[in-house]
């Protein structure tokens, strides 16, 4: 069969094990059936503010992510595939692990800078010129590197922002600050 296909079906198996906590998302408590969490002594319910959008994005960036990263594991494999060393393989590994590093820590900085959809907006581009570049440049290690350092930022979406993006997507509703 091969890496890619194991890799697509990887994919889908990560977005049907997702399905049923995106549902647990969409519905309020009150389709549910059970009563809504109130913020106060009177009993009186939180009002539901949410963003659908967020929502879908949230979804779509967990399900994408869980590709994505898999594609990480098979960098070596790729390298190899289009006429590359083992040695290139590594390499393009660890820049894939430079590129987690710095994409967790601008994932935070770019969040307070310019808010949580910018910052996902970019990181999304971002990876697509990766994708894109691993796909157009089979010949020039140099851009592969490049891309394998521009993929990593993955990892940053995949822990920094789905917090952050329920966060903005919800407010302050029951959050209990640590």
């Amino acid at each position: 069969f091969g890496w890619r296909p194991a890799v697509f079906y990887m994919g889908i198996v990560s977005f049907l094990a997702a399905l049923p906590f995106a549902a647990g998302m969409i519905y309020t408590p009150a389709a549910a059936g059970t009563s809504p969490v109130s913020s106060n002594d009177d009993k009186t319910p939180l009002k539901h503010s949410r963003n659908h959008c967020l929502l879908a994005l949230c979804a779509f960036s967990l399900s994408a992510g869980a590709v994505l990263v898999q594609f990480a594991n098979y960098i070596p494999v790729y390298a190899a595939s289009i006429g590359f060393s083992v040695t290139a393989g590594a390499v393009m590994t660890s820049c894939v692990m430079v590129g987690n590093i710095l994409g967790k820590f601008f994932a935070g900085l770019l969040n307070d800078r310019l808010g949580t959809w910018n910052t996902l907006c970019l990181y999304f581009g971002l990876i697509i010129i990766s994708l894109v570049s691993f796909l157009s440049a089979p010949h020039n290690v140099f851009l592969l590197y490049m891309a394998s350092c521009l993929f990593g930022i993955v990892f940053g979406i995949s822990v920094v922002m789905p917090s952050l993006t329920a966060k903005k997507a919800f407010g302050f509703q029951s959050y209990i600050p640590y």
